[in-house]
Parts: C-alpha cells; structure tokens; sequence
C-alpha cells in the first residue's frame, strides 16, 4: 500500500499538478428536494422525494447509512430521462465513480416508486448492492485523494451492506464494471491492507467475480494452459528483448535525483507507464540482471513457476501480487483487452519478479522456493530474508526520490 501510495506521488510530481478524481463526470441537472422520514416503529428511514408525482424513495435505510440512500436516489433521478415523470417497471442504469449498478422503479403503498435492485438483494427493498457500490465509490476517491482512514470506513461499509456471495460469481450483469458481489470493495480492502488481512480480502475479490478474476490475471483463466513449453520461452525472450529496449529509453522526471519514467515490464495492453526511482531501472536492466534475464536457465525460473501455478488461478496472482503492485500503478480497474496474448501479463509478472529476486542477491534455487517449488527450510528462510533487505532499500530508493523531488 505504501509503495503505491508513493508512486502516485510521484506520478502527481512529474504531473505537477495533484492526483485527481477518476470519477466520470457527467451532467448534472436540477433534482427536486430530497427528504429523510422515519418508518413508524422501526429504527429505520425513508430517503424520499417532496414535491415529485410520483414520489421516488429509498425505503428500510439505516441511520448510518441515509447519506448512501440519498446517493442512490440522486443517481437514479438523474439516470431517470429528462422531462418525463417517473415511471413504474423503468431500469435504471447507474453510473457510481468508477462502478455502476442497476435498479428498478417498483410501485408502492401511497403512489410511491421504491428503488430496489436489479436483480432483487434477497427479501429486502432496501437496494443493498446499489448502496454498497456507491459506499465503494467515495471509499475510492478517497483512497485517491490520500485520505486512507476515510476510505476504509467506507468500503467496510460497503462489505457489511453486501458482503457478496462466491457461489454467484459467474451470474454477473452485463453492465460495465458492474459491482453485482461487491468485490470492488474487497479490492479496495486489499489495496489498503497488509499481510495476511491483504491476501484474504484480495482472495474475496477474485472469489465474487469471474471478470475481475480474468482482469487480474489478463485472460481467461482456461488460456493459461494452452501453451506449451516452447512457446513460453519464445515468449519470455521476446518480452525481456522489448522490454530491455523500452528501458534503455527511459526519461527522467522531475530533475537531478528525481524518479524515472518508463514502461512497465508487466505487459498489459495498452502498456502502462510506471515511475520509480532510478534505481528500479537496475533490478531488470542493470548489467548484471540483463544477462541473467537472457539466460534460458534464469528464464525457466519464470516459466516453471507458470506451469507449475497457471492450473490455480488465484495462487498464481497471489504469487505475483507484490511485483505487480510495484510496476502496476493502476491494476485495480484493469481492463480486459482483446488484444495481446491472456499469458502476456503473468509470463511478464513473473520475469519482472525473478529479474527483482535475482539483484536481490537470491540464487536460482531460492527464486525458485518462493514460487512454491520443493525446498528445505534453510533457503526458504534465507530468501526471505535477502527479500526482506531488498523491500528496506526500495523503501529507502523511494525517501531519496522524494526528497530530491522536494527540493
């Protein structure tokens, strides 16, 4: 989380200007006056339009959560087709930051229309899924705008009004970064966890969606076990060729001592640019690691660990979630690309990180331990600990970038 953090910092650096919202934007019109009434008898609210014929309402809300009633309401009312009152049965496509949901207009007690969920959440009327997707899209600004305490309470928020069912993840809508089992939020969650409590809401997020399982991983999971041997290693020459040719061009930003612009090693389409300090040029293009990377005997550390890891989806990101998290600056919303081959991204991940373990000072059998192949404890202890000292000179590669950037 800190790395990222940083790297965006960076990016606004080179920008100068300050990381902005990703939100889209839209046109905004007149809303008539929105309300919130108590439910008789119940701890509950009604977030309601006055004045509107028919009345548009969010029904069942609980207190803690009316300011994400009045969200969907405002979403829905300004989805609603100008001009033209409200009217039962519509399905309302709703555009939440970068996430989208959709409800339905169903008549009331009263000439209301209540807003429920498309499909329903179970016996409620309450739209559940529509308020957790737009609990998760301010938890996402403000994870954007830096403010991480503020986007964990929200995209807690977000998991307790739909914590998401792994058993439905392949019944997903077909609307654009639908969030139909809340994994946005577990994303998130990961995003702004450490350790164990990271792998298990990222594993959340890959259990309650199919797509954003084939996202994460560049294709469908099925793709992984086409190719065969040889085409692995063909591919892994081509990628460390390409990607050893893009870093030679890489741009300095920012001054003397300031971070390095390049393409991730990561292969994603398009390609993203990543900037780090300067010294991650060398743990890929340095003299040293260049030569490793254009040995087949180093390169089989990465297309072993594919082989060996490609039939378990999840182990596989699990394996490369550190790498990419170093060179993707923006996989949370990655989007599936037609183009390129679905094994790019993972072959890649898994070069850029035995090119990373190798600077790092570990031999091919420790790479080879921390991928999951048989080892004793001995080295797998001793390359923990030579990776240990390789993420405390990042960290310091980073201070010193910043520093330079300020000055």
């Amino acid at each position: 989380m800190r790395r990222f953090c940083l790297s965006l910092v960076f990016a606004a650096l080179a920008a100068g200007c300050a990381t902005s919202s990703s939100s889209v934007a839209t046109t905004q019109r007149d809303l008539p006056p929105i309300e919130t009434r108590a439910l008789r008898g119940t701890e509950r609210f009604r977030v309601v339009t006055e004045g509107l014929e028919p009345e548009v309402a969010v029904e069942g809300v609980l207190p803690e959560d009316v300011t994400l009633g009045r969200a969907v309401l405002e979403a829905t009312l300004q989805a609603l087709p100008a001009g033209e009152p409200p009217r039962p049965g519509a399905i309302v496509d709703l555009r939440l930051g970068r996430a989208s949901a959709r409800v339905q207009l169903v008549s009331a007690s009263g000439n209301a229309l209540l807003v429920v969920d498309v499909p329903p959440t179970g016996a409620s009327v309450r739209p559940k899924k529509a308020m957790a997707t737009a609990a998760f899209a301010r938890a996402h600004l403000a994870w954007e705008g830096g403010d991480a305490a503020a986007a964990r309470t929200l995209a807690l928020a977000a998991v307790r009004l739909l914590p998401g069912d792994p058993l439905e993840a392949g019944s997903e809508e077909s609307l654009e970064e639908a969030n139909a089992q809340n994994h946005l939020a577990w994303a998130l969650l990961a995003q702004l966890s450490d350790g164990a409590e990271r792998e298990r809401w990222y594993v959340g997020a890959l259990e309650r969606s199919a797509a954003y399982l084939a996202t994460q991983l560049g294709g469908p999971p099925a793709a992984l076990l086409e190719p065969h041997r040889e085409e692995l290693f063909a591919a892994a020459r081509a990628i460390v060729e390409e990607n050893l040719a893009a870093y030679a061009k890489a741009e300095r930003r920012g001054g003397a001592g300031g971070p390095v612009e390049f393409p991730s090693p990561i292969w994603t389409t398009p390609r993203q640019p990543v900037l780090l300090p300067a010294e991650f040029v060398g743990l890929y293009a340095g003299e040293g690691t260049a030569a490793l990377l254009r040995s087949d005997a180093f390169l089989a550390l990465a297309v072993d660990a594919f082989e060996r890891l490609r039939a378990d989806p999840v182990e596989l990101l699990l394996a490369t979630r550190e790498i990419r998290s170093l060179y993707l600056q923006e996989d949370l919303f990655a989007a599936a690309s037609p183009e390129g081959r679905p094994f790019d991204k993972m072959l890649s991940a898994l070069i850029a990180d035995v090119a990373r373990k190798a600077a790092a000072g570990l031999t091919e059998a420790e790479i080879a331990a921390t991928f999951g192949a048989e080892a004793d404890a001995r080295t797998l202890a001793l390359a923990r600990t030579k990776l240990a000292a390789q993420r405390d000179r990042e960290a310091s590669w980073y201070g010193a970038a910043l520093h330079a950037a300020d000055r």
